[in-house]
């Protein structure tokens, strides 16, 4: 009894710890991989007050292979890949299946307006913005990387921190849920998604 109890809390903490390998995992391969951030710099910013069990994680960062391993005292190990186009994805029994290449997203040129340019809002209080954004970027605590203010279709601000800029890719978080709710929700009343319909990934699946 004594060590299928043993057995049972081991193989439940090694779940538990995988959520934080993976997460750290995950988190450096794409700041390090997707980002271009020095390992160095992400490493000691990304993870600071959110867990505990990832100031345990301990993680192994392979640059020829562009993939980062981690665990906690060898519990809940965690791979994440880094695959050119595709991002980093996170190994889960066992090597993602190969991916056919893509062709390269030519950059948008950026719209940014200026206090000389002759595209200026009327409405726009260019002053007031400029002042919201120092104000944000003087918040070390809040950590602010980008901060870009649309109006009509136009972008009429935009400010990066140091390390940042147009063309750095972003974690997007819960930005992403957003932005895939509107996504699912648009293909819903096209008729081209049923959300009565079990989704089809096989791990979701009850027995």
């Amino acid at each position: 009894v004594a060590a299928s109890l043993a057995a049972a809390g081991l193989s439940q903490a090694d779940r538990m710890a995988r959520v934080a390998a993976a997460y750290k995992a995950k988190t450096l391969c794409s700041e390090i991989f997707l980002a271009g951030r020095d390992p160095i710099a992400v490493a000691g910013a990304e993870f600071k007050n959110i867990s505990p069990a990832l100031d345990l994680t301990h993680a192994r960062i392979d640059t020829e292979q562009k993939q980062v391993s981690a665990s906690i005292y060898g519990l809940g190990r965690a791979r994440s890949l880094y695959r050119q186009g595709f991002g980093c994805t996170i190994e889960s029994g066992g090597a993602p299946a190969p991916l056919p290449a893509l062709a390269p997203i030519e950059s948008a040129p950026s719209a940014e307006s200026s206090p000389q340019s002759p595209l200026l809002l009327r409405r726009v209080d260019y002053v007031a913005i400029d002042e919201a954004l120092d104000a944000a970027f003087a918040d070390d605590a809040a950590a602010h990387r980008a901060i870009l203010v649309v109006v009509d279709g136009r972008i009429v601000a935009e400010r990066y921190a140091a390390g940042f800029d147009a063309e750095t890719p972003s974690l997007s978080w819960s930005m992403a849920k957003s932005v895939t709710a509107t996504i699912v929700g648009a293909a819903v009343l096209r008729g081209h998604i049923d959300i009565g319909d079990p989704a089809p990934v096989p791990e979701w699946k009850r027995d």
